[in-house]
């Protein structure tokens, strides 16, 4: 992937890349019936180069965990994401 790069990924390949668990927010289900998802409001997967290097993929949703919730709820399949690509070390303080 290149260092920032948006794609249209099935919220089941990103959901067990949560950042930790969020509810359910009433307000994003009732906007997202009337509208759909907003394309132009990407989920933002950071990704760890240097696990990558190490051969395991290292990533997570770093924004937009309670549209994917929301999403998943409703029923959407595919949402937009933008792959942030981070090259140092990152803090553990998220879930996968």
């Amino acid at each position: 992937f290149p260092s920032h790069d948006n794609a249209i990924i099935l919220v089941s390949e990103l959901w067990n890349y949560r950042e930790f668990e969020r509810p359910l927010r009433q307000d994003l289900v009732e906007s997202m019936e009337k509208e759909g998802y907003r394309r132009n409001d990407p989920v933002i997967v950071i990704v760890l180069q240097s696990g990558l290097r190490h051969g395991a993929l290292e990533a997570y949703v770093a924004e937009g965990n309670h549209r994917l919730v929301a999403a998943k709820h409703l029923g959407i399949k595919k949402v937009p994401v933008r792959f942030v690509f981070w090259k140092g070390e990152a803090e553990r303080g998220w879930n996968k």
